[in-house]
């Protein structure tokens, strides 16, 4: 007997009751500005969002196949939104093969969220020290341990990770100031937007949608249908 594919119970979206009302004319003229003020709603609240700085980043072949990971936002202005990772990982090699990335923040406590799409661009050796410098220790050593996105043995995480402490004289792990320095296989990229929409659930996804396109210098603000 052939398997009965799983179905989910499409949602009304009535709990999609937050009061405020997203329209080109209520927000701000940068959607950098707009960004900043959401996600400092998000991290403040109410209500409070447990992640609001994971987002999902989209990548794709050169031939056209994509795959998409969650990842920590790094940092964000007026030149774009930065994430760091290795640059030998298949997100980074893809990047090289085709610079385009779209990012996604989901705030489910919130009902919003936020999409970005744009050129992806490595950024500078001094921004990428003056982050690695700013993760924490087991970070900084799993960034020397392996090469991120290659085939291990089961015994290889251990195995690299003890390498790179006794390279560094690491024999706490709680010693947070060890002077690791940053792998040249790692280091940022910058997402830079010509496309953000952000979103609002509202009640039977009659949702509220505003997107910014960028022309030149500047961007211009539609709604879009639900």
């Amino acid at each position: 007997m052939d398997a009965v594919p799983a179905t989910l119970q499409a949602s009304t979206h009535d709990h999609d009751r937050f009061p405020e009302t997203l329209s080109p004319l209520s927000v701000l003229p940068s959607p950098v500005d707009q960004f900043r003020q959401w996600l400092n709603e998000a991290l403040n609240g109410p209500p409070k969002v447990a992640e609001p700085g994971d987002m999902s980043v989209a990548t794709v072949t050169a031939s056209g196949v994509p795959s998409v990971r969650i990842l920590r936002l790094d940092a964000f202005d007026e030149q774009g939104f930065v994430f760091c990772t290795s640059y030998v990982s298949r997100k980074s090699q893809e990047l090289v093969q085709n610079p385009s990335a779209a990012l996604a923040f989901h705030w489910k406590e919130s009902r919003k969220q936020v999409r970005i799409v744009g050129r992806a661009e490595r950024i500078s050796d001094e921004e990428s020290d003056e982050y690695f410098k700013s993760r924490p220790l087991a970070a900084r050593i799993a960034a020397h341990a392996l090469q991120q996105s290659a085939v291990i043995g089961e015994e290889e995480l251990d195995l690299g990770s003890g390498r790179v402490k006794r390279e560094y004289g690491v024999a706490d792990e709680s010693d947070e100031d060890a002077d690791i320095a940053r792998p040249e296989s790692w280091g940022g990229w910058r997402v830079i937007p010509r496309e953000v929409e952000f979103w609002s659930g509202k009640p039977d996804r009659l949702h509220d949608r505003v997107r910014y396109l960028r022309e030149g210098e500047s961007w211009r603000i539609e709604r879009l249908a639900p």
